[in-house]
């Protein structure tokens, strides 16, 4: 059956964080940096201009979202992550980004509904950092970050049927993943854990206009059904 791993090692880092005075970028992903900045830098002036004065507060208690992009979304490979709302040093916004590349041929929804624990790790280390954690510590838990094995389920689609082997684990995540299959010609899939609540948006793509707005603010139009 297919293996899902992450080396230890294989984590990187992109954006802003309160112990650095500018943008920083650590172990990235080839192509991840330049794709990736030029995104983020579209949706926050898209946010700003929608949202107006309720944009600072916006992005300052938006949650940390979950991510897994197909591959040539950020670079070559597909890859998995979180984003989170920080600063540098001087108070200027920009999301902190935790990322690693995901092996060849792993299917971004699967990989991204098995890994809860990884992204528990991931969550951990980004709101450290928030709280004044050194470049160099980042980079070192980064670095020590435990080589992550865990069995992707084995999907067998024929048509409209889907035929799905599941070995331990909750099977819910992975029946979604089947379901989603095919739906997205390069999907994108986030998720967020509010307590008792989570959200999912999944795109084609990467989110843009009211998708990245949901992602910034959890009243946003995507969510109620509004314009």
């Amino acid at each position: 059956m297919p293996q899902f791993v992450l080396m230890a090692g294989g984590f990187g880092a992109f954006g802003k964080m309160p112990t650095v005075g500018d943008f920083f970028r650590t172990g990235t992903p080839a192509g991840f940096v330049s794709a990736w900045d030029g995104w983020v830098q579209t949706g926050m002036l898209d946010c700003q201009e929608a949202l107006g004065p309720a944009w600072d507060e916006a992005f300052l208690t938006a949650p940390i979202w979950r991510f897994c992009l197909a591959p040539g979304l950020a670079g070559p490979q597909g890859v998995l992550g979180v984003l989170m709302p920080s600063v540098d040093r001087v108070g200027r916004r920009f999301p902190l980004t935790l990322m690693a590349p995901l092996p060849d041929g792993a299917d971004p929804l699967l990989a991204h509904f098995r890994n809860g624990a990884l992204f528990a790790l991931l969550e951990d280390l980004a709101l450290a950092a928030l709280d004044d954690l050194p470049k160099a510590e980042l980079e070192e838990r980064l670095a020590s970050l435990p080589t992550v094995s865990a069995e992707l389920p084995r999907l067998v689609a024929v048509g409209q049927t889907r035929a799905l082997t599941v070995s331990g684990g909750e099977v819910g995540g992975a029946l979604a993943a089947a379901l989603l299959e095919g739906q997205r010609q390069a999907p994108s899939l986030w998720t967020s854990e509010l307590g008792e609540e989570r959200r999912l948006i999944l795109c084609d793509g990467l989110p843009s206009g009211r998708e990245f707005r949901a992602l910034m603010a959890l009243d946003a139009p995507l969510w109620t059904g509004g314009d």
